[in-house]
């Protein structure tokens, strides 16, 4: 038997394959869903929600992760902003009041670049920030001490601390601490574009064709400021590693597929014998959009709601990273477990429900939060919910968005 008529049904078969697990996402992703100009779930817009800006300063543009800083004086907003792709600055909102927070400390020479952050207290301690942050050369993890505004330094501030680098971190995009000394993060590509000559289209490559090659460290710090750390496998072979959190009782970890349009959700626990924690697979939820980042419903210690931001249209997003157009559209969802009841296959109320796109799962129901077909705020993604306010970011947008 040639070779030929071996390769070629397998070929087949491949490709067949493929576009059973991949069409419908890839449906979706490419499609022009049928957004409103705004819709929140809260109320009207005009009423509930507002565009929070920076004034002339002109900062707080193209903001792509944000998480709740619980301050000892009250909670904040931090968020990493790229103003005009010319500069990365990391700025702080409370109150609709917008902040800069200088780098005090930080190398003069370094190059700051910041992506996916994440803070986590300490009891009579300042607080911890873990940035990914992505230099022309390589992509580190930065890490500062957040200090409180007090009666002898009237501003918040951030003390650098140290700098990490490591082979491993080819890629990372998100990240979330369970301690002062640990984290997780996610590794969205195997190939970057930082590859010689080959690097854009391989990396295009592995985006387009849904490739299950990133994947989700944990890394372990000896002690704080300690500059000898362990980096080790907590999940792999996912398809665009993205968003990454951990339910606030600790138990469950969840992480986004970008091209998977999919979020993974995992029991996080601690093995008897060794002692050593572990993150077991439970489920996957299919999502209408391909998700960007993550973060849970604080409101109660047990609280499982999943909070997801992403991008329904795909091309558009690529047209306003090329400056061929202004904006792109958003949506938020919020992902529960069902607990006694059959799941809920409604959002009803939404103007173009989650269910046109998926089909609804058993161990979860979704939710729209928001939704705009980008003429009231583009290119979510970032959605955060904390007691009465939601804040959306923008990847390409001006200002972020804050409803009550």
């Amino acid at each position: 038997m040639k070779a030929s008529a071996i390769i070629a049904p397998a070929l087949t078969s491949g490709i067949a394959y493929w576009a059973y697990a991949n069409g419908r996402g890839l449906l979706n992703a490419m499609t022009l869903a049928p957004l409103p100009t705004s819709y929140y779930a809260g109320g009207d817009v005009s009423k509930k929600c507002i565009n929070v800006k920076d004034g002339f300063l002109d900062r707080l543009r193209f903001c792509e992760d944000a998480t709740i800083w619980h301050a000892p004086s009250h909670p904040k907003l931090l968020i990493t902003c790229d103003p005009g792709r010319q500069e990365w600055n990391t700025v702080m909102t409370s109150s609709n009041r917008v902040q800069r927070l200088a780098l005090e400390g930080y190398p003069i020479q370094a190059d700051f670049h910041p992506l996916g952050i994440h803070t986590v207290s300490s009891p009579g301690k300042p607080s911890t920030v873990f940035i990914v942050n992505h230099g022309r050369s390589n992509t580190t993890i930065e890490i500062f001490h957040l200090h409180d505004s007090s009666p002898t330094s009237p501003y918040p501030k951030l003390e650098y601390v140290q700098t990490l680098a490591h082979p491993a971190f080819v890629s990372p995009n998100a990240i979330v601490p369970i301690s002062p000394v640990s984290f997780y993060v996610s590794n969205d590509h195997r190939f970057t574009r930082r590859i010689p000559l080959v690097g854009d289209f391989v990396s295009l490559a592995e985006s387009l064709f849904a490739a299950p090659l990133s994947w989700v460290d944990r890394v372990d710090i000896q002690s704080e400021g300690s500059s000898q750390f362990n980096v080790t496998r907590a999940i792999s072979n996912i398809k665009f590693a993205n968003g990454v959190a951990v339910s606030p009782d600790g138990k469950e970890f969840a992480v986004s597929s970008t091209t998977g349009l999919a979020i993974h959700f995992y029991d996080r626990t601690v093995d008897e014998e060794t002692k050593e924690e572990k993150l077991t697979y439970r489920t996957s939820v299919p999502v209408p959009f391909t998700p960007d980042n993550l973060s849970y419903d604080e409101s109660e210690f047990d609280s499982r709601t999943l909070i997801v931001a992403g991008h329904p249209h795909f091309p558009s997003l690529l047209q306003v990273a090329k400056k061929k157009a202004r904006t792109a559209p958003s949506w938020v969802i919020a992902i529960e477990p069902v607990i006694d009841e059959p799941p809920k296959t409604g959002d009803l109320a939404a103007p173009y429900g989650v269910y046109e796109r998926v089909s609804a799962v058993d161990s979860h129901t979704i939710t729209t939060l928001y939704q705009s077909d980008g003429t009231h705020f583009s290119s979510s993604a970032t959605g955060i919910k904390h007691g009465n306010d939601f804040f959306v970011t923008g990847l390409y947008a001006e200002g972020i968005l804050h409803c009550r």
